[in-house]
């Protein structure tokens, strides 16, 4: 998804790209429960299944797989500056170091959320608002 596989100069006329798909089709009526009922039951519980299934997983997968779709709209497909990966460059090329160091930090604060951390600091939260 970030290597930036969703441009024109990678991909042939003849190949559809599923994300494009998913988001030409989430502005339809109809086609929203299935898409919405396909990521529920389908890829968040593999990603959850990952995070060995704890009592926060599944938010720990919907928030890892909302910061690489996000990242993938904003830069390969909207071309987002510093995030755009422009159709000439080589889909194998290294991205720009500093938005992988910031993007891997982030994908990892959201992958290693321990149960018993979030419990913590919704119990700071709601202290906080007494």
């Amino acid at each position: 998804m970030v290597s930036g596989g969703h441009t024109s100069s990678t991909r042939g006329e003849d190949d559809y790209d599923p994300l494009l798909i998913l988001l030409r089709s989430a502005a339809s009526h109809a086609a929203r429960p299935v898409l919405c009922d396909y990521v529920q039951s389908t890829v968040i519980p593999s990603l959850a299944d990952y995070f060995h299934d704890d009592d926060c997983a599944r938010e720990r997968a919907a928030l890892v797989l909302s910061l690489l779709l996000g990242i993938t709209v904003l830069g390969p497909m909207l071309g987002v500056e510093p995030l755009e990966i422009p159709l000439s460059a080589d889909a194998l090329a290294p991205p720009n170091p500093r938005i992988e160091l910031i993007l891997s930090a982030m994908l990892q604060a959201a992958a290693d959320a321990a149960p018993a951390a979030h419990e913590q600091d919704a119990d700071k939260a709601g202290r906080a608002t007494l």
